[in-house]
């Protein structure tokens, strides 16, 4: 995080926990949850109408592995990390 104060900048770090998409679709896989429950969580259903609607232009995905030729962009899941510094 910057902060700033009248004429001077710092740089302040925090430790922040998150869940890695890994761990994060490891416990959906693991828990006893029904799967409307996981739907929700997960959005899988979803994926094929993702990428079908999704500017195949968009420059995150230039040089991008989902593009490699052989893959499907369906069996890929987007995900948005966000931050907006309230702790």
């Amino acid at each position: 995080m910057v902060v700033t104060k009248e004429s001077s900048t710092a740089v302040q770090w925090r430790l922040v926990a998150l869940f890695l998409p890994h761990e994060w679709f490891g416990w959906i896989s693991r828990s006893n949850l029904s799967e409307d429950q996981r739907e929700q969580l997960a959005g899988w259903s979803h994926l094929e109408q993702f990428w079908e609607e999704h500017d195949l232009l968009d420059p995150k995905l230039e040089n991008n592995p989902v593009m490699d030729d052989g893959n499907d962009p369906a069996n890929f899941l987007p995900m948005l990390l966000h931050g907006d510094g309230t702790f």
